[in-house]
């Protein structure tokens, strides 16, 4: 089964899942600073484990 939740994810999480879906690295200290400044945010995780496997963000680029 899988849980659907609106909590930012580590920022290691975040750049993996990135990573294992084929689009580039980004520096996980960037990533860190960048999450909390997201709009919204809705992560896909599986509820056997808890590892993310899927997310969704809105973000303002300014």
């Amino acid at each position: 089964m899988y849980q659907i939740t609106t909590a930012l994810p580590a920022a290691s999480e975040f750049v993996q899942l990135r990573v294992d879906c084929g689009l580039s690295f980004r520096d996980i200290e960037t990533s860190a600073k960048a999450l909390p400044q997201s709009e919204y945010f809705i992560g896909l995780r599986n509820e056997e484990n808890g590892d993310l496997i899927g997310m969704g963000r809105i973000y303002r680029m300014e």
